[in-house]
């Protein structure tokens, strides 16, 4: 069982079909972790005598659902949704409990509406935005039901909004309201990022100050703005906790920053440091290890438990040129990367090895695939040409007899006994099982061809 996200539809996939008092409703499934990636799941069913009656399906969002079996004809318990009121953008929220719905905002001492919804909320603990961009908690062993954690007389300026619909505030102990909420916030970790009010002239919305507050299960610090604080937040990268954080602030400059707990260290425009940040790699950076590249495509390296902190990587014969990308999650010990010349190179902790473009080896590098590590890499190269490197040689596995021809896309995560690919003669799905390929499609009793966009978002989903 995983934890996903379901958005109805707005298309026509949300139109509803009556049947034996039942409302049967296509959603798009959205991936937590990733919200841009979607796919289509059907036949989700509710008895039309207990939703909401407002609810409007092809507009409709279910904001989390952890346990979206259903019952019979009834949803699982734990279903938190919401509904767009008439002709406007704000939202009702719904909770289903104890066999029926329960209508949490509106009330007094509740949210006016829901504007976001924050991490995998459940209906003993949620975290949301309303349309005034207020905070609001819901918690019945920490609040005994909703705690607006923002402040009502606070500054916030909304890039959308008239620059005349600013409320003016004092400050507090409180952030002064939310635009964003990093990680999955939890009883006893909470990360906003909130807007000051702007002052003269900014060129774009970026140039804002935006601060960083954080909530530890009894009270909110600003981390932001202060001594020897980075002057704002402009993002957040890897999975924030409030003992580690890695904030990226392009206020004036990009400057990178990260935080223990206890104090901030700026990592950036010092000697033998990136004077300004280009892309920060893997999934999952923290203030112990990462892996960037400046505006000059050079390859920085920063690992807290060296003296030095930064290594620069750059030119030579056995180093990198400019680097084009670093694929997946780097570590001390595992950097695949890709210089901007369309080589492969490694990185295993003490010397670079360049694994294309030499004798007995591929002529280039296209892509490379799934989660590679020094030892075991699935790629093609610019010539569609599918790949393997064990840590000591390569193997070819295209273009030969019962082969595909060339790869086209990879799907999931491949490895040197596991390949499903798409071919570029004809979209045909193609599977490698560590010995033989099997092709999957275009053969009698087989689909034609590939839907390479419902492939790809149901792949993501499943990640």
């Amino acid at each position: 069982m995983f934890n996903i996200v379901f958005v109805l539809s707005g298309c026509d996939y949300g139109k509803r079909q009556q049947s034996y008092g039942t409302t049967v409703t296509t959603f798009d499934a959205v991936n937590a972790q990733n919200p841009q990636f979607k796919t289509t799941i059907t036949n989700i069913v509710y008895d039309d005598k207990v939703r909401p009656e407002s609810v409007n399906y092809n507009n409709n969002k279910i904001l989390n659902a952890p346990s979206i079996e259903s019952s019979g004809y009834y949803p699982a318990k734990n279903v938190v949704i919401s509904d767009p009121e008439s002709g406007i953008v704000n939202y009702k929220l719904w909770v289903w409990q104890n066999e029926s719905w329960v209508l949490q905002t509106g009330g007094a001492k509740q949210p006016p509406s829901v504007n976001k919804i924050y991490g995998m909320a459940t209906p003993e603990f949620i975290v949301l935005q309303d349309s005034n961009h207020d905070l609001w908690v819901y918690s019945d062993v920490m609040f005994n039901g909703w705690s607006k954690q923002t402040l009502s007389s606070s500054v916030y300026k909304d890039s959308t909004q008239d620059s005349n619909a600013i409320r003016q505030t004092n400050s507090g102990h409180n952030p002064p309201s939310v635009s964003r909420v990093y990680g999955d916030p939890s009883p006893s970790s909470i990360i906003l990022q909130t807007a000051a009010q702007p002052h003269g002239f900014w060129l774009n919305d970026e140039q804002i100050p935006k601060q960083l507050w954080v909530y530890n299960g009894k009270s909110w610090n600003k981390l932001t703005g202060g001594v020897k604080q980075p002057p704002s937040v402009s993002e957040i990268v890897g999975k924030p906790t409030p003992k580690s954080i890695v904030l990226l602030d392009k206020s004036v400059a990009q400057n990178l920053w990260v935080y223990n707990g206890n104090v901030w260290k700026r990592l950036t425009g010092c000697d033998n440091q990136p004077v300004a940040i280009h892309n920060i790699y893997g999934r999952y950076p923290t203030p112990k290890f990462l892996v960037v590249r400046d505006n000059d495509n050079v390859l920085w390296v920063y690992n807290n438990s060296r003296s030095d902190g930064w290594v620069k990587y750059i030119g030579g014969s056995n180093l990198p040129d400019e680097i084009d990308n670093v694929y997946d999650d780097p570590a001390p010990n595992s950097i695949v990367l890709k210089d901007t010349n369309f080589m492969l190179w490694t990185y295993n902790g003490r010397f670079w090895t360049k694994l294309t473009g030499g004798v007995n080896q591929p002529p280039s590098l296209e892509n490379v695939a799934g989660y590679p590590r020094i030892n075991s890499i699935v790629f093609k190269d610019r010539n569609s040409k599918l790949w393997i490197y064990n840590g000591s040689s390569f193997k070819s596995e295209t273009g030969g007899v019962d082969q595909p021809l060339s790869v086209d896309r990879f799907f999931g995560h491949p490895s040197e006994s596991s390949i499903v690919i798409s071919d570029n003669n004809g979209h045909n799905l193609w599977v490698y099982d560590g010995y033989s390929w099997s092709q999957q499609t275009g053969g009698s009793h087989q689909p034609k061809a590939v839907d390479l966009m419902f492939m790809v978002r149901q792949r993501q989903l499943q990640e």
